[in-house]
């Protein structure tokens, strides 16, 4: 779909002039990031309302953000989903248990092993392989299962190759070495979009040792202010809040 220059690097570091002054941007290796660092006590992973009705819209978002008395505020969707609009996999949010775990076989990214989950506690935010969640999932406070995982203990995922071509839009979390929160996106308005090699290298070069794939072309990143119509629906969303 696009050409692809190995020798270009890192070529811009900037904030955003429009949004959330959280956002930043980053051309690295031709495709332009939007992302967002952010320590893990101004981090939700939210499916349902006060009145655990799902969420669903970036619009529904903003409401419900009103209601909590959010004012500034960014929000990226969350992880794989079905046709229903429910997640494909685990997701807790509050400390509840809303879907469970999903370690089956099947076919698409989701179930391109090994999958993940990114999940809060009240010490540290962390990614790990699904099947390798164990008894940490009662301490869990907000998680999303999603997957492939693009960088597992420091090492991109084995199925991925670098010269693939199925270049498309992605969104996904890392963990960087300071223990912060990285959420991504490739632009839309990018020259080239990356393949999953290329998005895994991106958080990579971050010093994230865990990264998540969250989801694919459908992908967003929004702040208050971009959010202006109701807009097509996910199933769970991470938002942060940004301190006052």
């Amino acid at each position: 779909m696009y050409r692809f220059n190995l020798s270009l690097l890192l070529l811009s570091l900037t904030t955003l002039s429009q949004g959330s002054p959280m956002i930043q941007s980053e051309v690295f290796k031709q495709t332009k990031y939007s992302y967002i660092v952010a320590e893990r006590a101004n981090v939700k992973v939210l499916c349902n309302d006060n009145d655990d009705k799902p969420l669903k819209t970036f619009f529904t978002i903003k409401k419900y953000c009103d209601l909590n008395d959010i004012d500034d505020f960014s929000v990226m969707n969350g992880g794989i989903f079905e046709a229903d609009y429910t997640p494909t996999g685990l997701l807790i949010q509050n400390s509840r248990v809303l879907f469970p775990l999903n370690v089956e076989n099947g076919r698409g990214n989701f179930f391109l092993k090994p999958n993940g989950v990114f999940y809060i506690t009240d010490n540290a935010a962390k990614i790990c392989n699904a099947l390798h969640i164990g008894e940490e999932k009662k301490r869990i406070k907000y998680a999303t299962q999603s997957g492939p995982l693009l960088v597992s203990d420091g090492t991109i995922h084995k199925a991925f190759n670098k010269f693939s071509k199925s270049r498309l839009l992605r969104n996904g979390v890392g963990i960087l070495e300071n223990g912060k929160i990285i959420l991504a996106i490739s632009n839309k308005d990018s020259i080239s979009q990356p393949n999953l090699f290329e998005f895994a290298l991106f958080f990579q070069s971050k010093g994230c040792k865990n990264a998540l794939y969250l989801d694919g072309v459908i992908s967003e990143l929004k702040t208050r202010e971009t959010i202006v119509e109701e807009g097509r629906s996910f199933s769970s969303f991470i938002l942060i809040n940004t301190p006052d």
